[in-house]
Protein backbone atom coordinates (compact mmCIF):
# COMPACT_ATOMS: atom_id res chain seq x y z
CA UNK A 1 0.00 0.00 0.00
CA UNK A 2 2.75 2.16 -0.17
CA UNK A 3 1.80 5.37 1.94
CA UNK A 4 -1.55 4.28 3.67
CA UNK A 5 -2.52 3.14 6.60
CA UNK A 6 -5.54 0.10 6.38
CA UNK A 7 -7.46 -0.03 8.83
CA UNK A 8 -10.42 -2.37 9.72
CA UNK A 9 -12.61 -1.81 12.28
CA UNK A 10 -14.59 -4.93 13.70
CA UNK A 11 -16.22 -3.76 16.92
CA UNK A 12 -18.53 -0.28 17.66
CA UNK A 13 -19.69 0.70 21.08
CA UNK A 14 -22.73 2.04 21.43
CA UNK A 15 -24.02 3.07 25.11
CA UNK A 16 -23.29 0.22 26.82
CA UNK A 17 -23.44 -2.55 24.29
CA UNK A 18 -20.82 -3.96 21.82
CA UNK A 19 -21.57 -4.55 18.30
CA UNK A 20 -19.53 -6.67 15.46
CA UNK A 21 -18.92 -4.85 12.51
CA UNK A 22 -16.87 -5.55 9.12
CA UNK A 23 -16.06 -1.64 8.18
CA UNK A 24 -13.31 -1.12 6.15
CA UNK A 25 -11.69 2.70 6.45
CA UNK A 26 -11.32 4.58 3.04
CA UNK A 27 -9.47 7.88 2.50
CA UNK A 28 -11.67 10.60 0.59
CA UNK A 29 -9.77 9.43 -2.42
CA UNK A 30 -11.72 6.69 -2.66
CA UNK A 31 -8.20 4.35 -1.99
CA UNK A 32 -8.27 2.16 0.69
CA UNK A 33 -6.21 3.19 3.78
CA UNK A 34 -5.76 6.37 4.79
CA UNK A 35 -2.65 8.63 3.15
CA UNK A 36 0.21 8.75 5.74
CA UNK A 37 2.96 11.23 3.92
CA UNK A 38 6.43 9.99 4.69
CA UNK A 39 5.26 6.40 5.27
CA UNK A 40 8.05 5.21 2.73
CA UNK A 41 10.62 7.02 4.04
CA UNK A 42 9.94 5.86 7.44
CA UNK A 43 10.29 2.48 5.82
CA UNK A 44 13.71 3.17 3.96
CA UNK A 45 14.41 4.48 7.28
CA UNK A 46 13.20 1.34 9.14
CA UNK A 47 15.08 -0.86 7.19
CA UNK A 48 18.06 0.89 7.09
CA UNK A 49 18.26 0.72 10.85
CA UNK A 50 17.96 -2.91 10.33
CA UNK A 51 20.39 -3.72 8.65
CA UNK A 52 23.17 -1.58 10.52
CA UNK A 53 21.87 -3.25 13.83
CA UNK A 54 22.86 -6.54 12.11
CA UNK A 55 26.14 -5.74 11.09
CA UNK A 56 26.77 -4.34 14.42
CA UNK A 57 28.87 -7.14 16.65
CA UNK A 58 31.35 -7.74 18.69
CA UNK A 59 34.27 -10.27 17.29
CA UNK A 60 36.77 -11.66 19.75
CA UNK A 61 38.50 -14.57 20.55
CA UNK A 62 38.51 -14.36 24.32
CA UNK A 63 36.14 -16.81 26.06
CA UNK A 64 36.47 -14.47 29.00
CA UNK A 65 33.28 -13.35 31.46
CA UNK A 66 33.57 -10.08 30.71
CA UNK A 67 33.72 -10.78 26.64
CA UNK A 68 31.27 -12.77 26.76
CA UNK A 69 29.35 -10.00 29.13
CA UNK A 70 29.90 -7.12 26.35
CA UNK A 71 28.74 -9.71 23.49
CA UNK A 72 25.23 -10.33 25.40
CA UNK A 73 24.81 -6.15 26.27
CA UNK A 74 25.18 -5.23 22.72
CA UNK A 75 23.04 -8.33 21.15
CA UNK A 76 20.56 -6.87 23.93
CA UNK A 77 20.89 -3.47 22.71
CA UNK A 78 20.40 -4.31 19.09
CA UNK A 79 17.31 -6.09 19.82
CA UNK A 80 15.74 -3.04 21.82
CA UNK A 81 17.34 -0.67 19.24
CA UNK A 82 15.97 -2.36 16.51
CA UNK A 83 11.99 -2.84 18.31
CA UNK A 84 12.38 0.68 18.78
CA UNK A 85 12.93 1.66 15.15
CA UNK A 86 10.25 -0.70 13.69
CA UNK A 87 7.60 1.51 15.83
CA UNK A 88 5.43 3.76 13.86
CA UNK A 89 3.43 6.65 15.18
CA UNK A 90 0.80 8.23 13.02
CA UNK A 91 -1.16 11.16 14.74
CA UNK A 92 -4.55 12.14 12.56
CA UNK A 93 -6.27 15.40 13.62
CA UNK A 94 -9.61 15.88 15.25
CA UNK A 95 -12.47 15.47 12.66
CA UNK A 96 -10.41 13.54 9.62
CA UNK A 97 -12.99 12.44 7.29
CA UNK A 98 -13.16 8.87 5.93
CA UNK A 99 -15.52 6.43 4.28
CA UNK A 100 -16.49 3.31 5.56
CA UNK A 101 -17.26 0.41 3.49
CA UNK A 102 -19.38 -2.56 4.99
CA UNK A 103 -17.25 -5.53 4.18
CA UNK A 104 -20.38 -7.62 5.56
CA UNK A 105 -23.14 -5.79 2.62
CA UNK A 106 -22.90 -7.84 -0.82
CA UNK A 107 -21.93 -6.00 -3.52
CA UNK A 108 -24.69 -4.74 -5.99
Amino acid sequence: MGERLAIEITTIRHGSSIFPVGLTVFDLDGLGGIYIPGAINRDVAKASADRSMQTLGVTTLSDSWGAQAAGAGIEAAKGLFSKKVKLVKVNLKAGYAILLKDEKQKDN
